[in-house]
């Protein structure tokens, strides 16, 4: 198990991700707290507290959901959905911090709707942009075709698509 998390391929590849995912939420925090108030605000010691606290919840929750356990090496529909359900299960989590706990001079309400969708957006395109990069050509993949019960007309059309390679 030690060596399986240490390993030299996959601990500076998950580090990677969590770090972006960190930086993803405080820029995502950032975004939204100025799309609410319709100006660009930077942040101040009185929202210390919201900053720290949203990757402090997503994080965990992104481990949670396993993004981090075979980080780049299965993407497609599954992955995606399994993101937007940490990112919805965070987004509950900060919702409630935000229109609950929070100080109502701190971080408006809509911030707590807004930067769990653009959180969500800003991991999904780095994901993307980071299997894209670590894999290379997307179009360098090979096709795999499944022809199941089709006996010596599926082995010649097998041969067919091989040769024309489509």
């Amino acid at each position: 198990m030690q060596s399986r998390i240490f390993n030299s391929k996959t601990l500076p590849r998950q580090l990677l991700a969590m770090g972006m995912d960190v930086l993803c939420a405080w820029l995502a925090l950032l975004l939204s707290i100025s799309l609410r108030e319709d100006r660009w605000i930077w942040p101040h010691a009185d929202q210390a507290l919201t900053y720290f606290l949203a990757p402090a919840l997503a994080i965990p929750l992104m481990v949670k959901f396993g993004l981090y356990r075979a980080i780049f090496r299965y993407t497609g529909f599954a992955a995606m959905v399994t993101t937007m359900k940490a990112i919805a299960a965070y987004g509950v989590l900060f919702f409630c911090y935000v229109v609950f706990v929070r100080n109502p001079t701190h971080v408006p309400r809509g911030v707590g709707i807004l930067q769990p969708l653009i959180l969500l957006l800003m991991i999904g395109t780095s994901r993307a942009l980071g299997w894209l990069w670590l894999r290379g050509r997307p179009d360098s993949a090979p096709n795999r075709l499944l022809i199941y019960g089709a006996g010596s007309a599926g082995a010649q059309t097998a041969a067919g698509l091989g040769g024309t390679h489509q």
